[in-house]
């Protein structure tokens, strides 16, 4: 008993000196390597099968074949002055949305006539105008903007070109005219030559707004035809027609003017040349009738002056600045009033008129 008792006695001496002895807990050591890749477990259910991709053979060839249509398309669009003679190095951000690609495609996309200026600008090109490359099918050549066109000048409204002729008109319309004249109002202050409505206003013109004095007839039916049933009838080669957009060419020496449009479904052949019934010969003598009284009238340079034909600078009478819009608009629209035949000889004649009595009033 007593032997038991000692041996009791020396296990509880032990331990309580190993929990007497025990410190605090130390900190803990860094963590050691992580173990292998374990065996891969079994593999899951298989998923749904996706959409089967385009076949080239049914979209890609609709356009890329052995039909010489796009290859035709593409020479005549080389001789085109939008391809050649577009000025696209001037890509400013207010010069950009109609002379370069990027700032077309940008305009079209935000609304703003006020871009970022492209790095490496670009001429109009395909895809200025078509939407290539979206659906890698014939659809690609459907048209990047179609709507109702909304001027850029408030004063004008909007104008339906139909279709395509939308497209036309985002850009060939009077560029912001500022200051805007008030017939028989104030003065005026012309703080540059090229006031106007700068070199492509045939939207304007053909939609019968932006002019003074005379009072718009509403749009012309040449209009509703659309630009391309003229300017895009059958190619002549690459002279004119087709994606030239021109329509006149030289031929032997002459020049000749493509008149498919006209008498298809319209004039019924009854037009020989675009100076049908003397217009062009009329319009352009009432141009020249009105440039001579602007620069009587000291509101136009002169043929003897630094810049002929453009403005002259400084304080203008509101309706000498009006008349001066009115022949630029004119002179600019470059059909001698093919494009809106009633409105361009009221602009001319009324003009002339306002001109006269300005004078006669000195």
């Amino acid at each position: 008993m007593k032997r038991l008792l000692k041996v009791a006695a020396g296990v509880f001496l032990l331990a309580f000196l190993v929990v007497a002895c025990e410190g605090p807990t130390g900190p803990q050591g860094p963590a050691g390597a992580d173990g292998g890749q374990g065996e891969r477990g079994p593999a899951g259910p298989a998923g749904q099968n996706g959409q089967d991709g385009q076949d080239a053979n049914a979209n890609c060839t609709q356009c890329h074949n052995n039909d010489t249509e796009l290859f035709a398309r593409q020479t005549q669009y080389y001789e085109s002055v939008h391809f050649a003679g577009g000025n696209f190095e001037r890509s400013t951000s207010s010069c950009a949305p109609c002379h370069t690609h990027e700032g077309f495609i940008e305009r079209i996309a935000t609304g703003s006539w006020s871009v970022a200026q492209p790095d490496n600008p670009s001429p109009v090109n395909c895809r200025t105008c078509h939407e290539i490359h979206t659906t890698y099918t014939s659809a690609d050549y459907g048209f990047t903007a179609t709507d109702p066109v909304e001027f850029v000048n408030p004063q004008h409204g909007t104008a339906n070109f139909q279709g395509a002729g939308n497209l036309c008109a985002q850009c060939h319309q009077g560029r912001p005219l500022s200051p805007y004249p008030v017939v028989d109002g104030a003065d005026v202050e012309i703080g540059s030559r090229r006031y106007g409505y700068h070199h492509g206003p045939q939207g304007t013109i053909q939609a019968a707004v932006g002019g003074f004095f005379s009072e718009s007839p509403g749009q012309h039916v040449h209009a509703l035809y659309g630009c391309q049933h003229c300017h895009m009838g059958n190619a002549y080669g690459n002279a004119a027609g087709g994606h030239t957009f021109n329509l006149s060419y030289e031929y032997h020496g002459s020049v000749e003017d493509l008149v498919v449009g006209c008498n298809d479904g319209c004039h019924s052949g009854a037009v020989d040349d675009f100076n049908h019934n003397g217009l062009q010969t009329e319009v352009a003598t009432l141009l020249d009738e009105l440039a001579d009284l602007l620069v009587e009238a000291g509101m136009m340079q002169g043929p003897t002056d630094t810049y002929p034909g453009y403005a002259v600078t400084g304080p203008q009478p509101a309706n000498l600045a009006a008349a001066f819009v009115n022949w630029q608009m004119v002179e600019e629209d470059r059909s001698l009033g093919i494009h809106s035949p009633v409105y361009v000889r009221s602009l001319l004649n009324d003009a002339i008129a306002a001109v006269e009595d300005y004078l006669a009033a000195q």
